[in-house]
């Protein structure tokens, strides 16, 4: 924002019931350099002021309006003057905290605790670990044929799910009969290392092939649970500490992922190839950035140097419904020249929600819509922001429905200094706006 301000003020003051005077005080000209100062009221114990006159002449910066970032364009920027009495408490301060602590409102009472020193979280899980005294008739049936092995858990993966469909041919080609199923055996090729909280889900289902983008979310039931060592090769039977019951007709869904970082090297197990739709399997570690209340972090702008034309954003937010709207911004970037590249407010305190993205210079690309309430406040939902400018679309989608659309916007994308977080403008008045905020890295393939 380019604007010069000038501004006088006028007090007018009270020396006794039959006296008035004006004392004129000059602020900034148009020869001011600066656009931010403190002017203090003429000090004169024997005068007291009833009146204060402010006179403002505002200009853009050479005489430019509407062309860019340069004069006057920008709609959501303000001239601000505050007037201040020493003696009495600021305004501002009566109704803002100088201070906030990010999700204080949670906990009873007005003190808040705080270490010195790093604090833990422990969650406390009940793991099952199953052992035979004796068998009588198990049988075990091999489904398909080892052709390959294939890396099972990849190195340093924090976390991981990996979703198998085996037809009920295949189940009865390979001799298992309907009933109890209560154990798998995983061939490892090239063990590595432990898999911690590794967990076994199964169901059956109608379906013939698998959608990464429509995963079945009903109906299992969870088999095995538990920090299992896959340091050595050979096979590792892992006993079922719920029998899974298959009635012979439908496929069935095997489910397979553990939730903790994984030392050492690649678990790899023996494997058959097999067309597409009967795999899903994490391609990169699964990883989530979750803000409550307020908090950022900056990306690092190596890893999407190469965006340039096109780009998703995609979040989960919860909404304050106390708080909402007000202004409020969950993505911030800007170029090596401080030019807006990508935003998005949701919402402004007008209720809408603003996408910006792309910048040559001149201005970024906008693409706006009303918002109902339930929209941004109240409950989780799942927001995608897109652009392609080769096309010049510009899209939002929520909870995986497009929302609004536009056309046009073709400026280019510089993601190298981007900013993620939970109202990262920062200003009392916006904290606290969502309850929540996630942002997942994941790639299914």
């Amino acid at each position: 924002m380019n604007r010069l301000i000038l501004f006088v003020l006028l007090f007018v003051g009270i020396s006794s019931l039959q006296a008035q005077d004006t004392t004129w005080v000059q602020t900034f000209t148009w020869d001011s350099t600066s656009r931010v100062g403190n002017f203090d009221f003429p000090d004169d114990p024997s005068n007291s002021w009833q009146k204060i006159i402010m006179l403002y002449n505002m200009r853009c910066h050479d005489a430019a309006v509407g062309s860019g970032n340069v004069g006057c364009r920008e709609w959501d920027y303000s001239c601000n003057t505050f007037i201040i009495d020493s003696t009495l408490v600021d305004s501002t301060r009566q109704t803002r905290l100088s201070h906030y602590v990010s999700d204080f409102d949670n906990q009873e009472g007005n003190v808040f605790s705080y270490s010195e020193s790093p604090v833990y979280s422990y969650y406390q899980f009940i793991q099952k670990d199953v052992n035979y005294t004796s068998t009588s008739n198990e049988k075990k049936s091999k489904i398909g044929a080892d052709e390959v092995p294939q890396v099972f858990i990849k190195q340093g993966n924090n976390t991981f799910k990996n979703v198998y469909l085996f037809t009920a041919g295949e189940l009865a080609s390979a001799g298992v009969n309907s009933g109890r199923i209560n154990g798998l055996v995983f061939n490892v090729t090239s063990g590595g290392s432990e898999a911690r909280f590794l967990k076994i889900r199964m169901k059956t289902t109608s379906a013939s092939l698998l959608d990464a983008t429509a995963p079945e979310l009903e109906g299992w039931t969870t088999v095995y649970f538990k920090n299992t060592d896959f340091t050595n090769p050979g096979e590792h039977h892992l006993k079922f500490f719920e029998d899974f019951n298959w009635i012979g007709a439908d496929n069935v869904l095997v489910e397979v992922s553990a939730s903790e970082s994984i030392a050492g090297s690649a678990i790899e197990l023996m494997s058959q190839e097999v067309g597409p739709g009967r795999v899903i399997q994490s391609d990169v570690a699964d990883n989530y950035l979750e803000f409550k209340g307020a908090g950022s972090v900056s990306y690092d702008g190596n890893a999407l140097s190469n965006i340039s034309n096109a780009v998703t954003l995609a979040f989960w937010s919860f909404g304050n419904v106390d708080a909402l709207p007000v202004n409020t911004s969950v993505f911030e970037g800007v170029d090596d020249a401080n030019n807006r590249q990508v935003n998005v407010h949701l919402p402004w305190s007008n209720g809408i929600i603003y996408w910006d993205c792309g910048n040559d210079g001149s201005g970024y690309d906008r693409l706006e819509k009303q918002a109902n309430p339930a929209d941004f406040e109240g409950k989780w939902n799942h927001w995608a922001f897109t652009k392609d400018a080769t096309t010049g679309e510009m899209k939002v989608y929520l909870n995986g429905t497009q929302w609004h659309t536009g056309a046009g916007r073709t400026k280019p994308i510089d993601l190298t200094n981007l900013m993620i977080g939970a109202n990262i403008n920062g200003g009392n008045g916006y904290q606290g706006a969502l309850d929540e905020f996630m942002i997942f890295n994941k790639a299914l393939s």
